[in-house]
């Protein structure tokens, strides 16, 4: 994967065996970062705003993986806890 911005280093996405070799994270797990951060980033954005400071921010993310009748995983659901 490459990025727009030039700085950003290339990432490699990958699946664990037997469908990749888990050289990387997979997509659910890079899925579930982006909406972590995203999450994340509106929490301190509203602060920030107000001229309140945010500090000591923690964010959890859970992601519920299925699997379907065809033998593919799905993700179900992404929680986050902030």
């Amino acid at each position: 994967m490459e990025f727009y911005n030039h700085r950003a280093q290339e990432l490699i996405v990958d699946e664990s065996e037997p469908l990749g070799t888990g050289q990387g994270p997979n997509p659910a797990g890079l899925l579930s970062a982006a909406v972590g951060h995203c999450v994340s980033s509106s929490r301190v954005y509203c602060p920030n705003r107000a001229r309140v400071g945010v500090e000591g921010l923690e964010t959890r993310v859970k992601a519920e993986l299925v699997k379907r009748e065809q033998g593919y995983w799905r993700i179900a659901g992404i929680g986050v806890r902030i």
